[in-house]
């Protein structure tokens, strides 16, 4: 069965704006073993490239294994190569500002012809190029041979607003296991535009670690005055057969301090497939 989200991650919340929760689940999301295009789907576009595809865990034409908080769907991109790369783009409500716990599940694996190249994927707030943003940027530890696993790095500024690409929080997101299912928590303050936490879990393991990042910024830094991002993207790059699942995004406003924040952070109830 599905997590369920902890009443403590939102209260004292006070924004009436983004309080999202996608699990890909019928019947608002049609998912095959093929796969289904994404596109179309509850507000998904395509900005360019190629579709996702919602696809069921049971034979899913990827190949990934089942997520153990997974429901019956999730969401699926695979890089096709050279500029066709796989994209999921959704309308997000940011428009309160303010601090936000953006969540989702997520597993990496290789489908093509080695060797593969980066970048795997990413998550991003968008406009990235325009926006006070941030990327959750995903590459291999050895594009030779991806079966040595992955990384979860951030595309992040400094407080001036010079770009600090590649950043690791800590070696918990430098040592990933391909085929294997994850979830990652950003919150970040869209007022003093700083990344102030990060996590990851291991959802087999239920290990989890989380870090206050020191100097962080979106876009523009400390005194950004670029607009406030209007939605999300998933992406999946590089080489032919990079390929990433995703299910259970969660956006939702923070609570107002950072002591409830960080127990909203972990303080998800857990519940496995029957």
């Amino acid at each position: 069965m599905k997590r369920i989200v902890s009443v403590v991650l939102a209260a004292g919340c006070g924004a009436a704006n983004a309080d999202l929760h996608i699990d890909f689940e019928g019947p608002l999301y049609n998912g095959s073993a093929a796969g289904v295009v994404a596109t179309g789907q509850d507000g998904w576009t395509l900005p360019s490239g190629v579709d996702s595809h919602i696809y069921t865990y049971a034979g899913n034409a990827p190949g990934l294994a089942l997520n153990a908080f997974g429901g019956e769907q999730f969401l699926g991109g695979t890089s096709q190569g050279g500029t066709s790369f796989a994209r999921a783009q959704r309308a997000v409500d940011f428009s309160a500002g303010g601090k936000f716990v953006l969540s989702y599940d997520f597993a990496a694996i290789f489908t093509g012809a080695l060797p593969s190249a980066d970048n795997l994927a990413s998550f991003s707030l968008q406009d990235s190029v325009t926006a006070k943003s941030y990327i959750a940027l995903n590459r291999w530890l050895d594009n030779a041979n991806p079966s040595l696993g992955w990384k979860a790095e951030y595309n992040v500024f400094d407080a001036a607003g010079a770009a600090l690409n590649n950043q690791l929080a800590g070696p918990e997101w430098g040592r990933l296991a391909i085929n294997h299912w994850y979830r990652q928590t950003t919150v970040v303050d869209l007022a003093t535009n700083q990344i102030l936490r990060v996590a990851i879990e291991d959802l087999t393991t239920g290990d989890v670690t989380s870090v206050n990042p020191t100097g962080w910024f979106v876009a523009g830094g400390a005194n950004s005055t670029r607009p406030l991002p209007t939605g999300v993207r998933f992406f999946m790059g590089g080489n032919a057969g990079n390929t990433m699942g995703w299910d259970n995004l969660d956006i939702v406003p923070a609570p107002g301090t950072l002591a409830l924040v960080g127990a909203g952070l972990l303080g998800v109830s857990r519940r496995r497939r029957a």
